[in-house]
């Protein structure tokens, strides 16, 4: 059981008073199987918003993680190439905005399948400029079940203004003020 603030930027909120966004969750959860929750939300004008969640457990996250598993060449397929050393080291470039990547993977617990992410852009030109000097961080997960391997990335941007900054294959959503608000993106790459 718990509860969360709706953002306005979910869409169920059209007008600026934010004081009847709370999201109730309640539910069940069955150790490495599966998830259910019930979410309530009371949204503009007190209506109410109901859904029902359920996440089922992948397995894969129980593959071990390794710098020497994860490195090699990841095909973002928009233009964006990583180049993922086995120390960790993280370097790519998009050929379509100009930015490079620099940056670090990191792992918790090698018993897991999640990496630490954390990576920062330069030379960013055109609409993407104002990326420059902006630092992301977020995780990642390396799928064996397809061939070739994918890359599972979630990032956010590490920043107290925000803009949206979206490539075909990826997602991502935004706000446009306040601190706490940060661009979301989820990408998947193929190993070259």
């Amino acid at each position: 059981q718990g509860s969360l603030l709706l953002p306005k930027e979910s869409g169920l909120i059209n007008s600026d008073d934010v004081s009847n966004n709370e999201c109730n969750l309640k539910g069940s959860l069955v150790e490495r199987e599966s998830m259910t929750l019930e979410v309530r939300c009371r949204a503009e004008a007190n209506q109410q918003v109901l859904s029902t969640i359920s996440l089922t457990y992948d397995p894969v996250y129980e593959r071990d993680a390794s710098l020497s598993t994860l490195a090699g060449i990841f095909d973002f397929r928009v233009g964006l190439v990583l180049d993922i050393s086995v120390d960790g080291m993280i370097f790519g470039q998009d050929s379509v905005s100009g930015c490079v990547f620099d940056g670090q993977v990191t792992i918790a617990n090698e018993e897991f399948n999640i990496y630490g992410l954390n990576w920062g852009l330069i030379d960013c030109v055109g609409p993407d400029a104002s990326l420059n000097g902006e630092r992301f961080s977020g995780f990642a997960l390396l799928d064996n079940t397809v061939s070739p391997e994918q890359l599972i990335v979630a990032m956010s941007r590490n920043s107290s203004t925000d803009q949206t900054t979206s490539n075909s294959g990826s997602s991502s959503s935004s706000g446009s003020t306040g601190d706490n608000e940060q661009t979301k993106i989820i990408v998947f790459a193929n190993r070259l």
